[in-house]
Order: structure tokens, then C-alpha cells, then sequence
């Protein structure tokens, strides 16, 4: 499948699971990597699947590898359900996909993701208190572009679609920022194709921010 669509110019990325958090077992480890107690203490595992995260980092850790194998010039992406599992600048976060964390569980050393991904609703109203709309891009302190890879006006405590994608577009989000979602299924938290169009409107004439690197060659 990787090399069918290699060729294909609206492929931007490759994501290897969206929310894996939701599968994983909560459990203590003296390995960090592995180490899932704080996560479960903001509701990962809800899935009730209980997949011990070292097998789900060598699991996503040799899917990239495949992938980067067969096209090296692909991107690769992981969308965790918040920000808790993909920084190491809070005291409640922890990121389990950094390269060290990845190779170090699958062994690949082709297998790491080329952007980080975090998806974020408000909470009864309110955002967390490092949402990425609470915070700058910076702030996260990561290594590699960040996108805001989920969010949607209706669970946004109340802040307009055009706000959302203004803070995300000037606040150093430079991976780019991902309304949920186009392909409308009458689900939980997601705007209409007008609003989002509106959102993505506001910031189309826009050039002096969102600059990144990206093999196109």
C-alpha cells in the first residue's frame, strides 16, 4: 500500500494509529518508556484492551520502520488523544514517542515519527490546563514540528472556529492544525463543514508563520 501511494501529492502523511492510549494497560515500570501510571490518571485505557505499552511502542516502532524502508521520503505521524503522552516539559506528561523511546522498544532506527500530533477538546467547558490552545507550541519544549491533530469550535469552551485556528496558526503550531473532521458522521465534538471551512478561511491569505522543512523530492 506504501508504495502504491507513494506517488500521490495529497498524501501528507502517514498516521500509524490514532489514540493508542485508548488500548494501553496502566501499569507501573521501571523503564519510563513504559511507565503508564500518570497517563492513567487523566483516562487512558479506556478501550479496556490492556496492551502493555512497551508492545505498543515496538509495535508502531516497526510499522514506521516498514514504512520508511519501502519510501524514505514519506512522513510519519502518531495522534495521541491529548497532551499527555507526547511532551516531557509538564509534570503530568511523559513523551512516550520520542526516538529514544521507540527505537528503544522496537529496535528500528528508522521507526520514529517525522511531527508530533496532539488532540485536544475542552472538559466540561474547560481546557486542560496545557492544552494546546492554553499554551504555545513552544512550550512543549519537542524536537520536531508539533500539529494540533484534532479539535473541533463545539468542545472548545466556548471559543469561536476562527479564533482556534488563529491561536494555532500564531502561537508556533508550525505542523499545522487539523479540525475535526470533514467526513461528517453526527459523532461527538465535530463542526460542521461551514464552520470549518470558516476556520481554515481566516488564515488562508496568511504567510508569515507555519514554515517547515518538508521532503517533497
Amino acid at each position: 500500500m506504501v508504495r502504491a501511494l507513494s506517488d500521490k501529492p495529497a498524501l501528507a502523511a502517514w498516521e500509524i494509529m490514532n489514540e493508542p492510549e485508548g488500548s494501553i494497560l496502566i501499569e507501573g515500570n521501571s523503564n519510563p518508556c513504559y511507565d503508564t501510571v500518570k497517563m492513567g490518571q487523566y483516562g487512558a485505557g479506556w478501550t479496556n484492551t490492556y496492551i502493555p505499552m512497551e508492545r505498543m511502542l515496538r509495535f508502531i516502532n516497526k510499522q514506521i520502520g516498514a514504512i520508511k524502508r519501502t519510501d524514505n521520503k514519506v512522513l510519519v505521524t502518531v495522534g495521541s488523544w491529548s497532551e499527555h503522552p507526547q511532551s516531557d516539559a509538564y509534570d503530568d506528561t511523559f513523551n512516550f514517542y520520542k526516538d529514544s523511546c521507540l527505537v528503544g522498544a522496537g529496535g528500528e532506527a528508522q521507526g520514529t515519527v517525522d511531527f508530533y500530533q496532539i488532540h485536544t477538546y475542552s472538559w466540561e467547558g474547560n481546557w486542560n490546563a496545557h492544552s494546546p490552545f492554553k499554551v504555545t507550541a513552544a512550550s512543549f519544549n519537542l524536537d520536531k514540528p508539533l500539529v494540533i491533530g484534532e479539535f473541533a469550535q463545539v468542545c472548545a469552551g466556548g471559543e469561536s472556529v476562527e479564533a482556534l485556528w488563529n491561536y494555532a496558526y500564531n502561537q508556533g503550531y508550525s505542523g499545522g492544525a487539523w479540525s475535526w473532521q470533514y467526513n461528517l458522521d453526527n459523532g461527538h465534538c465535530q463542526d460542521s463543514q461551514d464552520a470549518q471551512d470558516r476556520g481554515m478561511q481566516t488564515i488562508r491569505s496568511n504567510s508569515h508563520n507555519g514554515l517547515i522543512r518538508v521532503p517533497i523530492n
